[in-house]
Protein backbone atom coordinates (compact mmCIF):
# COMPACT_ATOMS: atom_id res chain seq x y z
CA UNK A 1 0.00 0.00 0.00
CA UNK A 2 1.20 3.45 -0.87
CA UNK A 3 -0.01 6.84 -1.94
CA UNK A 4 -0.35 5.97 -5.29
CA UNK A 5 -2.68 2.74 -4.82
CA UNK A 6 -4.76 4.17 -1.52
CA UNK A 7 -7.61 6.29 -1.81
CA UNK A 8 -9.41 8.88 0.55
CA UNK A 9 -12.41 7.40 1.66
CA UNK A 10 -11.32 3.56 1.53
CA UNK A 11 -12.34 1.40 4.06
CA UNK A 12 -10.23 -1.22 5.05
CA UNK A 13 -10.10 -4.17 7.39
CA UNK A 14 -6.94 -4.00 9.72
CA UNK A 15 -6.85 -7.47 11.89
CA UNK A 16 -10.14 -7.22 14.08
CA UNK A 17 -11.18 -3.11 12.92
CA UNK A 18 -12.68 -1.01 10.21
CA UNK A 19 -10.89 1.70 9.67
CA UNK A 20 -11.30 4.77 6.91
CA UNK A 21 -9.05 6.71 4.82
CA UNK A 22 -9.85 10.16 5.71
CA UNK A 23 -7.09 12.67 4.55
CA UNK A 24 -3.48 12.69 3.28
CA UNK A 25 -0.81 12.82 6.15
CA UNK A 26 0.32 16.22 6.96
CA UNK A 27 3.98 17.50 6.59
CA UNK A 28 3.53 20.50 8.56
CA UNK A 29 2.88 18.29 11.62
CA UNK A 30 6.74 17.06 11.08
CA UNK A 31 7.95 20.46 11.92
CA UNK A 32 8.11 19.66 15.48
CA UNK A 33 10.81 16.74 15.07
CA UNK A 34 14.84 17.26 16.06
CA UNK A 35 16.94 18.23 14.12
CA UNK A 36 18.44 14.72 13.16
CA UNK A 37 14.89 13.44 11.99
CA UNK A 38 14.54 16.56 9.77
CA UNK A 39 16.07 14.55 7.15
CA UNK A 40 13.12 12.27 7.37
CA UNK A 41 10.67 15.34 6.99
CA UNK A 42 12.48 17.01 3.96
CA UNK A 43 12.73 13.28 2.10
CA UNK A 44 8.80 12.84 3.16
CA UNK A 45 7.99 16.30 1.50
CA UNK A 46 10.39 15.79 -1.36
CA UNK A 47 8.85 12.10 -2.44
CA UNK A 48 5.14 13.26 -1.47
CA UNK A 49 5.04 10.12 0.60
CA UNK A 50 3.13 11.82 3.21
CA UNK A 51 1.02 8.67 4.73
CA UNK A 52 -2.35 9.16 5.41
CA UNK A 53 -4.50 9.43 8.64
CA UNK A 54 -7.73 6.65 9.25
CA UNK A 55 -10.89 7.20 10.65
CA UNK A 56 -11.85 4.80 12.92
CA UNK A 57 -15.35 3.19 11.72
CA UNK A 58 -15.22 -0.04 14.16
CA UNK A 59 -12.88 -0.26 16.90
CA UNK A 60 -11.42 -3.23 17.40
CA UNK A 61 -7.29 -4.99 18.45
CA UNK A 62 -4.25 -4.75 15.84
CA UNK A 63 -1.59 -6.96 16.04
CA UNK A 64 2.48 -6.81 14.81
CA UNK A 65 1.99 -8.93 11.27
CA UNK A 66 -1.82 -7.84 10.47
CA UNK A 67 -2.71 -6.77 6.70
CA UNK A 68 -4.73 -4.03 5.99
CA UNK A 69 -7.69 -5.62 3.54
CA UNK A 70 -9.97 -3.32 0.94
CA UNK A 71 -13.26 -3.99 1.78
CA UNK A 72 -14.98 -0.62 -0.04
CA UNK A 73 -13.54 1.75 -2.28
CA UNK A 74 -15.80 4.81 -2.33
CA UNK A 75 -13.76 7.21 -4.82
CA UNK A 76 -11.61 4.84 -6.83
CA UNK A 77 -10.04 8.25 -8.79
CA UNK A 78 -9.26 10.08 -5.63
CA UNK A 79 -6.05 8.93 -4.71
CA UNK A 80 -3.52 9.91 -1.98
CA UNK A 81 -1.19 11.31 -3.94
CA UNK A 82 -3.92 13.20 -6.29
CA UNK A 83 -5.08 15.21 -3.48
CA UNK A 84 -1.36 15.28 -1.91
CA UNK A 85 -1.01 16.92 -5.88
CA UNK A 86 -3.72 19.22 -5.07
CA UNK A 87 -3.28 20.58 -1.71
CA UNK A 88 1.23 20.56 -2.71
CA UNK A 89 0.87 23.08 -5.86
CA UNK A 90 -1.54 21.20 -8.67
CA UNK A 91 -4.24 24.23 -9.21
CA UNK A 92 -7.63 22.77 -8.81
CA UNK A 93 -10.25 22.57 -11.18
CA UNK A 94 -13.68 24.43 -10.01
CA UNK A 95 -14.76 20.49 -10.87
CA UNK A 96 -12.43 19.11 -8.45
CA UNK A 97 -13.24 21.77 -5.88
CA UNK A 98 -17.06 20.69 -6.26
CA UNK A 99 -15.61 17.06 -6.00
CA UNK A 100 -13.79 17.59 -2.67
CA UNK A 101 -17.19 19.42 -1.31
CA UNK A 102 -19.24 16.31 -1.23
CA UNK A 103 -16.08 13.12 -1.66
CA UNK A 104 -17.40 10.21 0.80
CA UNK A 105 -14.90 9.81 3.93
CA UNK A 106 -12.73 13.10 3.03
CA UNK A 107 -12.33 14.69 6.27
CA UNK A 108 -14.99 17.42 6.90
CA UNK A 109 -11.84 20.04 7.55
CA UNK A 110 -11.33 19.88 3.71
CA UNK A 111 -14.65 19.70 2.56
CA UNK A 112 -15.36 22.81 4.29
CA UNK A 113 -12.32 24.20 2.46
CA UNK A 114 -13.41 22.79 -0.49
CA UNK A 115 -16.38 24.70 -0.11
CA UNK A 116 -15.17 28.23 1.00
CA UNK A 117 -12.62 28.51 -2.00
CA UNK A 118 -15.44 27.98 -4.33
CA UNK A 119 -17.51 30.54 -2.28
CA UNK A 120 -14.89 32.82 -2.11
CA UNK A 121 -14.01 31.93 -6.36
CA UNK A 122 -17.71 33.32 -7.21
CA UNK A 123 -16.82 36.29 -5.06
CA UNK A 124 -13.51 36.87 -7.35
CA UNK A 125 -15.39 35.62 -11.11
CA UNK A 126 -17.93 38.38 -9.72
CA UNK A 127 -15.11 41.22 -9.54
CA UNK A 128 -13.89 39.96 -12.89
CA UNK A 129 -16.91 39.23 -14.66
CA UNK A 130 -16.35 36.00 -15.90
CA UNK A 131 -17.45 32.75 -15.66
CA UNK A 132 -14.21 30.95 -17.33
CA UNK A 133 -11.17 32.38 -15.25
CA UNK A 134 -7.39 31.40 -16.06
CA UNK A 135 -6.36 28.39 -13.62
CA UNK A 136 -4.35 31.21 -11.24
CA UNK A 137 -7.59 32.03 -9.67
CA UNK A 138 -8.27 29.05 -8.43
CA UNK A 139 -5.09 28.40 -7.23
CA UNK A 140 -4.42 32.03 -5.49
CA UNK A 141 -8.52 31.60 -3.97
CA UNK A 142 -7.60 27.90 -2.75
CA UNK A 143 -4.21 28.68 -1.35
CA UNK A 144 -5.30 31.98 0.51
CA UNK A 145 -8.53 31.50 1.50
CA UNK A 146 -9.53 27.06 2.09
CA UNK A 147 -6.16 26.72 3.89
CA UNK A 148 -6.28 29.25 6.16
CA UNK A 149 -8.48 27.00 8.74
CA UNK A 150 -7.36 23.62 8.00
Amino acid sequence: MDEDSVCIGDIVRLGSSRLQVSQPGQLDQLSFLRSAEKAFAVAARHTKRTGWYYRVLEPGWITAGDRAVLIKRLNPSWSVTRFNNIIGGKDPTRKELAELTRLRGLASEWQWAAKKTLKGLKKVLRSFGTVNPPNEIYSSVWRNRALEGV
